[in-house]
């Protein structure tokens, strides 16, 4: 009985420092990927998720890159894993959202957008690109209405201004 009680401490405590080893090294690379160190850190976030399949941060990670690559399809996948992964992600979740916008399932960004501009992950960045959907869509009035309450927050957002000037030239 001890032995196997020692045997299961032992197996948590061996995937609890595989899981921090794990995350530090997402970070880290993160931190690579920031200074410009992109092959860098690509291979040692594909590493991490080898370690550890669900790594919310090396996922996140590679998300970036595939969207800055505009590989809008591949940036969406993995975004939306994330946000699985972790319900209360909400840039992962606005990313997600975004990546799908610019994949051209304008449609379905916009309701991943709804849902968070009207749950408890609601940002003002959410909100411009719930606009600029709209704005996309040519559904003007919907575009306007976003852009206003962004501004009722935040008067200075140049997004929501030029977006409000787009909804008034169109």
């Amino acid at each position: 009985m001890f032995e196997a009680e020692s045997n299961l401490h032992l197996e948590i405590a061996d995937s609890s420092a595989e899981d921090i080893l794990s995350r530090a090294r997402a970070l880290a690379d993160e931190l690579s990927y920031l200074l410009g160190k992109s092959t860098e850190a690509r291979q040692d976030w594909e590493q991490a998720i080898r370690l550890e399949e669900h790594c919310a941060e090396a996922l996140y990670g590679l998300g970036l890159m595939a969207f800055e690559s505009d590989r809008f399809t591949e940036a969406a996948v993995l975004f939306g894993q994330v946000s699985n992964l972790d319900q209360e992600d909400r840039q992962a979740r606005i990313m997600h959202a975004d990546a799908l916008v610019h994949d051209g399932k304008i449609d379905e960004g916009i309701a991943h957008l709804e849902r968070i501009v009207n749950s408890p992950f609601a940002t003002i960045g959410a909100l411009e690109l719930l606009g600029q959907a709209y704005l996309q869509k040519r559904e003007y009035e919907k575009a306007r209405s976003c852009f206003e309450r962004v501004l009722e927050h935040y008067s200075e957002s140049k997004d929501a201004m030029y977006g409000l000037t787009r909804v008034y030239a169109a």
